[in-house]
């Protein structure tokens, strides 16, 4: 998608060039270069102006870019917030690698952050440039330093169904990313994976979906 998304760019840019040549020569042959110059060039313009703003709009990314443009743009202004810390926080001294498990998770008592929990820490997160994708999150250290691995699910690379309408152990397609807020860098570790569907219920009874399970191809 993202190919042809440049693709498509490219020949815009090249349709605008072409027509301001070829009106260009018309006008010289005829006489009536005049005004229409300006005319011809604004419309270029007007052309790579779209170009350009398009290329910048989620909805017309492919999946990949409009996720790394979320965890740089969003995620990343999120963790050094005091509301942030006290949520990920207490779980980085017993995390010492990116494993999103079921077993591992119980193991250490928790530490996974879920997008469609009803908790008041997901009521501080943005993530309205997803649209109706969904996602877990896995604080841990690795050589001492801190790092957050993020599963996203996608309902376009799932049969256009959203998490909360699958029912449990539905193995998913994922990509998984990894953020690093001592450099700022995020990476893409997987693309393409598959994970579970698995079921929670909070403290006050609200059931909701989740994934789990360490990626497969």
């Amino acid at each position: 998608m993202r190919k042809q998304n440049n693709q498509k760019g490219q020949g815009l840019i090249e349709y605008a060039l072409l027509l301001a040549i070829v009106v260009g020569i018309g006008s010289l042959l005829t006489g009536s270069l005049g005004g229409n110059i300006s005319s011809i060039f604004g419309n270029a313009s007007n052309l790579l102006g779209t170009v350009a703003s398009s290329t910048k709009d989620p909805s017309n990314m492919s999946s990949d870019d409009r996720n790394m443009k979320w965890l740089k743009d969003k995620l990343l202004n999120y963790i050094p917030e005091k509301w942030f810390q006290n949520q990920v926080g207490p779980a980085l001294s017993s995390r010492t690698k990116l494993d999103f498990s079921l077993s591992y998770e119980t193991a250490l008592g928790g530490g996974l952050t879920d997008s469609d929990s009803n908790s008041s820490f997901m009521g501080n997160v943005d993530y309205s440039e997803l649209g109706d994708c969904s996602w877990v999150m896995s604080e841990y250290q690795k050589d001492g330093k801190q790092y957050y691995g993020v599963g996203i699910y996608d309902p376009a690379k799932n049969g256009n169904k959203k998490l909360s309408e699958l029912a449990p152990d539905t193995k998913v397609t994922t990509d998984i990313y990894e953020v690093d807020p001592n450099t700022g860098k995020v990476t893409q570790l997987e693309s393409n994976v598959k994970q579970n569907v698995k079921q929670k219920t909070d403290k006050n009874g609200y059931t909701y979906n989740v994934i789990r399970g360490n990626p497969e191809k």
